[in-house]
């Protein structure tokens, strides 16, 4: 399975299922997950932890994330 694919399948559930989160402690649980995944802060995986719910609205930056991976991994 492609890195893109294991960090959307560990970032989508935690974002529908902590929608009652902060921003900030939602950010914190979404880092400690992709840290699993990744040992480089990637700057497209900021932004991607800056969206609250994945919806119509931010969707494209979740598809650049796996854009992006897809060229490095």
């Amino acid at each position: 399975m492609k890195l893109a694919q294991q960090i959307a399948d560990k970032v989508y559930p935690i974002m529908e299922g902590n929608r009652h989160l902060s921003s900030e402690r939602l950010n914190l649980a979404l880092m400690q997950q992709l840290e699993v995944l990744t040992d480089k802060p990637i700057e497209l995986l900021r932004k991607l932890l800056e969206c609250n719910v994945p919806n119509a609205s931010n969707k494209h930056i979740f598809d650049e994330v796996r854009r992006y991976l897809d060229t490095v991994g």
